[in-house]
């Protein structure tokens, strides 16, 4: 199991409440678009910025849902839209995976 830090699951439930927008001050280093040198996160390249003072979740490609879930398996690309409940790939995952997600904490 991989194990996000706690900062990166909770930039999600953050992002969950308020739209998927948060100011980039808030996004954890790793997550901000255009940080290449050595500490990009694998999550990294769900986040964009349109300006220098926000940064914004990139919507679920099958639904547009932005309440996503950092998950603690390998096996999840990217983020869980708990919408849908599909990864990044467009692979279903039921809720007995929940036991999985990062709860930032």
């Amino acid at each position: 199991m991989l194990n996000p830090s706690p900062a990166v699951a909770a930039t999600y439930t953050a992002a969950a409440t308020s739209r998927g927008v948060l100011p980039r001050a808030e996004l954890p280093a790793v997550l901000r678009p255009g940080v290449r040198a050595g500490g990009r996160h694998r999550l990294a390249g769900e986040w964009t910025s349109p300006n220098d003072t926000v940064a914004v979740l990139r919507a679920c490609r099958l639904c547009g849902g932005i309440r996503r879930a950092v998950m603690r398996l390998r096996e999840v690309p990217g983020s869980l839209c708990l919408d849908c409940r599909t990864d990044r790939a467009g692979v279903p995952w039921d809720a007995s995976y929940d036991r999985f997600r990062d709860s930032g904490g």
